[in-house]
């Protein structure tokens, strides 16, 4: 039941227009931050107060694009988290809710996962965009070095998913 649970919370939460919304504005504004850094733009750069020596995917250059443009992402994560239980208690269905099998425990657990799941796939828009970015034809190749995964998780772990 908890597995069905936090599915269709998971699956509720990702399909609402504000959370496409989100990652498609998150996920774009960091391709345009990255591929701005990495020279696309001709006269235009943009440097962040790093060395315009350092490739995009360097583990400097994409921790703090990616914690940057998170702590932008903890606006979006309020409404997400907040949303999720204030619902039920607006539409009269929380009566309900509590007279079934399921515990209160189980309901705020299944809710706060499901919301920080969703939360986490719509940030992690932010590491797509830069990963899009670095296989763009357009951008000065040598700007831009070798892509490796862990490069792109460790600012999650560190930053974004603790915040």
């Amino acid at each position: 039941m908890f597995i069905n649970l936090l599915r269709f919370e998971i699956k509720d939460r990702l399909w609402r227009l504000s959370s496409l919304v989100y990652f498609f504005v998150y996920l774009a504004l960091t391709f345009l931050l990255s591929v701005t850094f990495a020279g696309a733009f001709k006269g235009t750069s943009v440097s962040f107060g790093l060395s315009n020596k350092l490739s995009l995917n360097s583990p400097v250059v994409l921790n703090y694009l990616i914690c940057l443009v998170g702590y932008f992402g903890l606006l979006g994560t309020a409404p997400l988290f907040g949303q999720s239980i204030n619902k039920d208690f607006e539409n009269g269905f929380s009566q309900i809710l509590f007279a079934t099998p399921l515990t209160k425990r189980t309901y705020f657990f299944v809710r706060y996962i499901g919301s920080f799941i969703s939360s986490l796939a719509i940030l992690s828009s932010i590491a797509i965009g830069i990963w899009l970015a670095t296989l763009m034809p357009f951008v000065d190749r040598t700007l831009v070095g070798e892509n490796q995964i862990w490069f792109h998780i460790a600012p999650y772990v560190t930053n974004v998913i603790p915040n």
